[in-house]
């Protein structure tokens, strides 16, 4: 049994009767507080606490729902021998990018999954620049992001600089035919570099434009780290753009232990 981390937070609001108070506790922004409690509101669909100006009060059905995951885990710890109290990752961690990106750390996850039997992992699938507003938006714990903007709010871990270029898995290769993301880079700048002369194949889906292009014996404009990890080892052209990915995280996060652990792993 897993309880959803944004229901953890849920207890701990209950006991304070305070989302300042429960934010402190938690290390966390009030705002953010708020912002779940909706969120699990608009879930069950209905009112857990009643807003007064003395703070806030638990509704019936809140005081149910207290009361039923107080019993979850009481039960869980019997069962686990209350694991849950050890160093290990706990509740639910969103992670947000491109699939571009994510794919390249495809062994760190699946590390986490089975290593962390505690904690539920989810992915959501976006540009750099929504997955950073995302994170503001404490929608994502976590973004593997290219390049992103400077936030006061965030952590930006610096992990490696990659680049864009144009590359093939064979020595001789079709010269007629480009496979791209129109994520990576538009068809007008593409004739800029490579003439009218090579048929463009805008692909945005990863696994099949590698596909094809193996299948097509042609050039394909990826990032080379990932040309590298799928033996596209034969770089035909100078670098069409560089990139520095890091991992970001909002700054309140810096201290808390799934942080910390995270962090490490990556």
């Amino acid at each position: 049994m897993i309880i959803k981390h944004d229901y953890v937070k849920f207890l701990t609001i209950y006991e304070e009767l305070s989302l300042s108070k429960a934010a402190v506790k938690l290390d966390v922004y009030q705002a953010a507080l708020s912002k779940l409690l909706s969120k699990i509101e608009k879930e069950l669909n209905y009112k857990l606490f009643i807003r007064t100006n003395r703070g806030i009060l638990p509704t019936e059905q809140g005081h149910k729902l207290y009361t039923h995951l107080k019993k979850q885990i009481e039960k869980w710890n019997i069962f686990s021998g209350d694991i849950s109290s050890q160093d290990t990752l706990t509740g639910v961690i969103r992670f947000g990018g491109h699939p571009i990106i994510l794919n390249q750390f495809d062994s760190i996850f699946s590390k986490i999954i089975s290593e962390y039997q505690l904690a539920e992992i989810n992915f959501s699938f976006a540009r750099s620049k929504e997955a950073v507003r995302k994170v503001l938006d404490f929608d994502l714990e976590f973004a593997l992001v290219v390049n992103p903007t400077l936030f006061n709010d965030l952590v930006m871990k610096p992990l490696y600089s990659d680049e864009i270029a144009l590359f093939s898995n064979k020595k001789k290769y079709n010269k007629k035919i480009l496979i791209y993301n129109p994520e990576l880079t538009s068809q007008e700048q593409l004739i800029k570099k490579v003439g009218k002369k090579i048929k463009l194949m805008p692909i945005a889906n990863l696994s099949l434009s590698l596909s094809i292009a193996k299948n097509l014996n042609c050039q394909i404009l990826i990032p080379k780290s990932i040309a590298y990890n799928h033996d596209f080892r034969i770089q035909t052209s100078h670098s069409f753009s560089s990139s520095k990915i890091y991992l970001i995280y909002r700054t309140e996060q810096k201290f808390m232990f799934n942080t910390r652990l995270i962090t490490n792993l990556f």
